[in-house]
């Protein structure tokens, strides 16, 4: 019998699950999501907008650290890629023949890589910005007062594009569900993934079934 099928009760075959995310990658990951969402949507409440913005700051930093020091899936070695791999894994989603990934797949991992990276510089824009425009925040009255139109800008701008990848972020999210069966909006909340029949178990065996 395949090695990936387990029998219930009723002597019927079903795949197996895994455990792949862990409690500080799933309620990080839905704390940021709430946190953007409060920053972008409403921008223009204060102190609310500079809360949310503290708190996505807190969660990204604690997210690279939990990438170096977490469980596999959350390691960012694990989710390391090429440029030329993430190529050759979107040919491969295009024609229907993608290969399975217990963590993130090479397109959702440069899109971690982006969104974090984004969070990160636009947050510590918001913190300069807020420093110049009300001498508020940790910076107090670090920052020129000048300075301030330049970074209400970039700040702004830069809110604009990090909601586009969101975006992006939620478009591969389900096109890579259709393309795997899986859903993984779901496995971001229990932290369980399905295992195709074909994956052995040599590829799972870091992760409890």
């Amino acid at each position: 019998p395949d090695r990936n099928m387990l029998e219930n009760s009723q002597g019927e075959q079903q795949t197996e699950r895994i455990r792949v995310w862990d409690r500080v990658v799933r309620i990080g990951h839905w704390v940021m999501v709430i946190a953007f969402a409060i920053a972008y949507l409403r921008y223009r409440k204060f102190p609310i907008h500079a809360y949310a913005g503290y708190l996505m700051m807190i969660l990204v930093v604690l997210r690279v650290i939990w990438g170096v020091l977490g469980t596999k899936a959350a390691r960012f070695s694990t989710f390391w890629y090429t440029p030329s791999q993430v190529l050759d894994y979107t040919r491969r989603m295009f024609s229907g023949q993608a290969n399975y990934y217990a963590s993130h797949n090479p397109m959702g991992s440069w899109m971690v890589y982006v969104l974090l990276s984004m969070m990160l510089v636009n947050g510590s824009l918001g913190l300069m910005l807020y420093s110049s425009g009300q001498e508020l925040g940790p910076l107090g009255n670090m920052v020129p007062e000048d300075w301030e139109d330049v970074l209400k800008g970039l700040h702004k701008g830069l809110g604009h594009i990090t909601a586009a990848f969101v975006a992006m972020h939620i478009a591969g999210v389900i096109w890579a569900a259709r393309a795997h069966r899986e859903n993984y909006v779901l496995a971001m909340f229990t932290g369980h993934k399905r295992v195709p029949r074909k994956v052995s178990k040599e590829e799972i065996a870091d992760y409890p079934v």
